[in-house]
């Protein structure tokens, strides 16, 4: 692939590759992915007519982030401590709400509210706050959020000229940043979650003061996050959460003695968690979040007056409850708590009021419906909601709401023209009233711009169209003029097209523009520019790439019956996106695949012409099948996979009472974040055994010499040692093998310190010895045999002299991914290594039966019988397959790749991302090293596979070219010496490389345009946001972690290539 030269026609077509990608995904993402358009109006009225008199004169607001409802709800919810549905590390602990629920039922109210995903703080706030709803794009500013400049009851509260208190987590001071009295304010770090403790006791410590000043705020906000980092860090089935909630049990008791008889209490959970602690998705466990809502000297509720319409207090079951519970909207808080205070209701609010709280009388009739304060407070909820649509109507992106609004309207109407006859059907209409603007904009929000999301198809398609050209025209012509300098030649000239092509199409794009932007389309010229200029270049290079005389007749021609069968894996897995179903058991359907796409090998291997090569090819297989069978014992489950996962990731609870509670409904989520017992013992071995097994792979061919002599036992074992030792002291740790409180900060001190050298060890040292010395040969120099006069020279390694030194930059990488990654998930890494490398040996294999077969055909075998093969294979150079590439070679590794994906504990879900690997080189937040790791923790895998692919271009192939001729100089004719071939290092490998590159970009490119195609079609399907989008989310990191680890491959192969020609040319 690269020359000397680093800057090269190779390198150019990669990163135009991946310009195109890039313009093609941004296309097709602003289409898709669209944030909804907020309204900065505040509702407001000087005559009080948008609001009731307040009931409550102050308020306290406590979030226990990640309080789902279970920890609070009272019984019959939780049965009785023999049941197995109960846990005794979370269950009945936090009884304060449901003891005064009990006691004072017309004063105190627990609700299992729906937090609308995606289920992260600073959507909560923005959702808790404004009454709005959040998009699926919002979920990525989670970290790094900005100012809410919609109207909220935090807002309103400053207009009144009130002041408010707040202490705790420190993202409200992101939203809300000039809101808070300066004087009343302790923000503290919300990222560190292995501090259970220092952000509560703050809350703590400044809250109980406040409450018991004469001079309290009207409004007073503490966010605690201890019950949420324990569940980031240990899981709800541990012992630290049975303490966390006893101290917030305990802290609640005492808010509520100190609690004013005018005060409003409200004790919430921004979102739920899973069973291993998470959150982020739309689960059923992260999407219950409990609420407690206490007034201690006013009662809200009369049970005097009747009952409530039962339309007006729907109830749902949670997993493993008895009988269902009184279920609301978390957004239904927002237009309470203001009508309980006298503010006006936010402007964009969807919630509707809890009724429980204003059914009481407020006119002197108690059989008329006009009494009650439940029908005002309706009738307000439903005349606010109906002035932001009508706003919302009227704006740039009222077109939205055409397929609701006749629907709207209708219900609307029937409410008006009965406005001044409140009867309880009229309660029920605008309570229906309300509750289909928040279902319309629910669907509305998943807003999509068509036009752009057809401009990011047509790139993309048109992309895999140029790539599939462009790689057959390379295989085509490096195999017809064998030197780098005619098939880069031929490549400068098509991407010299190219550029023509990006220069015209971007004049034509901004031409373009003008003219859609009048038509409205909602796409400006950056939007044309960036389809046009990659389109057309496309379509340059497309068109001057394909052969003369090229006809789709003719190509269809060459396409037999056997090629398609040997297609079959690619294209299940790229066109079966469209069902849901596959996308659930992606992780099994993978796992069967990938033993799969070798059946054409083991065909090859069968019929093999000698017991070498067929034991060499049915052996690799053999072993590829049983790392692969090895690999997916690890499993993590989905949500949808119930009853047929299990979770072994991670370990199950110690108490058999946990387990069977986890499985019971909910299993997709590990019953705790711990590794189970197998992984504390199996991950050191592997650490240990795996340098010494990929040594062994070097040895077959005797490229275990220079610098690998020291590589494997230096640099890998060092970095993988650590890398493992790092996750071992955190299992100590969290799995409370050890005092915390005493042994907590050595040990975060001594697995900081493990990790950072696990990082750095092989990208400093091992970088810097690579760079400079990467090759793995030897050369031993020694007397002539055969009774020929002078000496010999002997190069050991010299038949792997390209892979051998990619082998170790590979395993830098490599090094990383695995410090990166939990011990189960280090057990699958070292498997899929040896996974990898046995491939490789396949596809060499099934190259040496392939060239034996066309030195039959051709009549040629006496040629390399002549000439010798390689110090491994059976071919020579002169029948070297490496520009007869196969598409289908690269199957088994990306097939590979995702295999190595699901096994190391993620899935294509939100909340399977490991949050904990965000921590490893520090014990806060830091840029940028906290992203980082947890990106390397998610996606390292693709990443590790795919630049292993780089290897199957050059593994076992000699930097060598023989002339069968016997090529003779002027001094050699006139001494009559006899001549030997000429050796010079072989252009072949170079196309190789680049060959297998542009594969693995087409293989992610397919899996990126169908899960594109399956989202877009499927956009108003039910589960488009639970299973289409996450899906093809991955679908977009595997096409940039492809690109990646093509520059990665370049870049190895670049230094190696230099190396070679240095050392054969001294």
């Amino acid at each position: 692939m690269p020359s000397n030269r680093f800057v090269s026609p190779s390198l150019f077509l990669l990163l135009w590759i991946t310009f195109v990608h890039l313009a093609g995904i941004y296309l097709f993402t602003t289409g898709f992915l669209l944030t909804r358009l907020a309204l900065t109006n505040v509702t407001s009225c000087v005559d009080g007519s948008c609001t009731l008199p307040a009931t409550n004169k102050r308020a306290v607001i406590l979030i226990v982030d990640s309080l789902r409802f279970d920890f609070i709800a009272p019984a019959p919810f939780i049965p009785s401590s023999n049941s197995t549905e109960f846990s005794a590390h979370h269950h009945s602990i936090l009884t304060l709400p449901s003891l005064l629920t009990n006691a004072h039922p017309r004063n105190s109210f627990i609700f299992n509210s729906y937090p609308d995903p995606p289920t992260t703080t600073l959507q909560r706030i923005k959702g808790l706050t404004t009454g709005s709803l959040p998009t699926f794009v919002d979920l990525g500013s989670n970290f790094g959020g900005s100012e809410i400049e919609e109207d909220s009851f935090i807002g309103q509260v400053g207009m009144k000229g009130g002041e408010i208190g707040f202490m705790g987590d420190d993202t409200w001071m992101t939203v809300f940043p000039d809101t808070f009295n300066i004087n009343m304010t302790w923000p503290y770090d919300s990222f560190n979650v292995e501090d259970l403790h220092t952000v509560d006791n703050g809350v703590i410590t400044h809250l109980f003061p406040l409450l018991e000043s004469n001079k309290a705020p009207d409004l007073i906000i503490g966010h605690f996050l201890g019950v949420d980092h324990v569940g980031h860090r240990v899981g709800p089935f541990h012992p630290s959460m049975n303490s966390k909630l006893q101290q917030m049990n305990a802290t609640l008791s005492h808010v509520v003695d100190l609690l004013s008889d005018d005060t409003l209490l409200i004790v919430l959970g921004d979102h739920g968690m899973d069973n291993s602690g998470d959150h982020g998705g739309d689960g059923e466990l992260e999407t219950s979040a409990a609420v407690w809502i206490y007034s201690k000297g006013i009662e809200l509720f009369d049970d005097h007056i009747g009952s409530i319409p039962s339309e007006l207090v729907p109830y749902t079951t949670f997993p493993n409850a008895e009988s269902p519970y009184r279920h609301i909207q978390q957004i239904d808080l927002v237009p309470t708590i203001s009508l309980l205070l006298g503010l006006p209701i936010p402007f964009n609010n969807l919630g509707s009021v809890i009724p429980e709280l204003f059914w009481r009388e407020i006119g002197s009739d108690p059989d008329s419906q006009d009494g009650l304060l439940l029908t005002r407070a309706l009738h307000l909820n439903a005349l606010q909601v109906h002035t932001y649509l009508d706003t919302y109507r009227a704006s740039s992106s009222g077109a939205e709401l055409d397929d609701a609004w006749p629907g709207l309207e209708s219900t609307w109407h029937k409410i008006d023209a009965r406005i001044q006859n409140f009867r309880s059907h009229n309660l029920v209409d605008m309570w229906n009233y309300t509750r289909l603007a928040l279902s319309s904009c629910r669907s509305m929000w998943a807003q999509f711009n068509p036009y752009l999301m057809i401009l990011g198809l047509i790139s993309l398609s048109t992309s895999l169209l140029s790539t599939c050209v462009i790689y057959m025209g390379i295989r085509r012509v490096a195999s017809s003029f064998p030197t780098e300098s005619d098939w880069e030649d031929w490549l400068s000239a098509r991407l010299w097209q190219a550029v023509r092509g990006f220069a015209g199409g971007a004049t034509i794009g901004f031409l373009a523009s003008l003219a859609l932007e009048i038509q409205g389309k909602g796409v400006d010229s950056l939007d044309c520019i960036l389809f046009m200029a990659p389109f057309t270049s496309c379509i340059m290079i497309a068109v001057h790439s394909l052969p003369k005389n090229h006809t789709v007749p003719k190509a269809l021609s060459m396409v037999s019956m056997s090629d398609l069968i040997v297609f079959i894996p690619f294209f299940l897995h790229v066109a079966a996106f469209f069902s849901n179903s596959f996308t659930f058991w992606e992780d099994r359907i993978v796992a069967f695949l990938l033993p799969s796409s070798l059946i054409p090998h083991i065909l090859t291997g069968v019929r093999a012409p000698t017991a070498r090569l067929r034991r060499r090819i049915l052996g690799f297989a053999g072993l590829t099948a049983v790392c692969v069978r090895l690999m997916a014992v690890s499993t993590i489950c989905r949500e949808e996979q119930h009853p047929y996962c299990h979770v072994t990731f991670y370990s199950s609870t110690s108490s058999t009472l946990d387990n069977e509670y986890t499985s019971a409904v909910v299993p997709p989520s590990a019953s705790s974040s711990f590794a189970p017992l197998f992984a504390l013992f199996g991950a050191p071995l592997v650490a240990l055994a795996l340098p010494i097994a990929l040594r062994l792979f070097l040895r077959q061919s005797k490229s275990d010499q220079g610098l690998a002599t020291v590589w494997f036992s230096w640099v890998m074992v060092p970095s993988l040692s650590c890398g493992t030792g790092y996750w071992l002291i955190e299992y100590v740790e969290t799995a409370g093998v050890v005092d915390e409180s005493e042994w907590g900060t050595a040990l975060r001190f001594c697995r900081t310190f493990l990790a950072r050298v696990a990082f750095g060890w092989p990208t400093v040292v091992g970088g810097a010895l690579w760079w400079n010395y990467p090759l793995c040969i030897s050369v031993l120099a020694g007397e002539a045999s055969g009774g020929q006069s002078g000496r010999q020279v002997t190069i050991l390694g010299f038949a792997n002299a390209y892979g051998a030194p990619y082998l170790l930059f590979w395993t830098i990488t490599f090094s990383l991914v695995w410090a990166a990654t939990q011990l189960t998930g280090q057990i699958i890494l070292g498997l899929s290594a040896v996974a990898l490398m046995s491939i490789l040996e396949v596809l060499d294999g099934v190259r040496d039966v392939e060239a034996v077969e066309d030195a039959f055909k051709s009549n040629k075998l006496s040629e390399i019988l002549q000439t010798g093969g390689d110090d491994f294979g059976v071919t020579g150079p002169q029948h070297d397959n490496s520009t007869k590439l196969k598409f289908t070679e690269i199957f088994s590794l990306v097939l590979l790749a995702f295999h190595a994906f699901f096994r190391t504990g993620h899935q294509s879900t939100i909340s399977s991302i490991q949050w904990k690997s965000a921590f490893l080189l520090s014990s806060t937040v830091t840029y940028p090293w906290s992203p980082g790791t947890a990106i390397l923790n998610s996606f390292g895998p693709l990443w590790t596979v795919g630049a292993g692919a780089g290897l199957a271009g050059v593994w076992l192939k000699s930097p060598r070219s023989f002339v069968l001729s016997p090529v003779r100089d002027k001094k050699s004719e006139k001494n009559h010496q006899p001549t030997v071939p000429t050796l010079s290092t072989n252009d072949q490998n170079q196309a190789s490389i680049l060959l297998y590159c542009l594969c693995l970009t087409m293989y992610f490119l397919a899996i990126l345009l169908t899960t594109s195609l399956s989202a877009a079609i499927l956009r108003r399907h039910l589960m488009v946001w639970k299973v289409f989008a996450p899906r093809w989310m991955l679908g977009v990191v595997g096409v940039l972690v492809g690109d990646v680890s093509t520059i990665s491959v370049y870049i190895g192969m670049w230094r190696i290539q230099k190396m070679v020609d240095k050392t054969l040319r001294r």
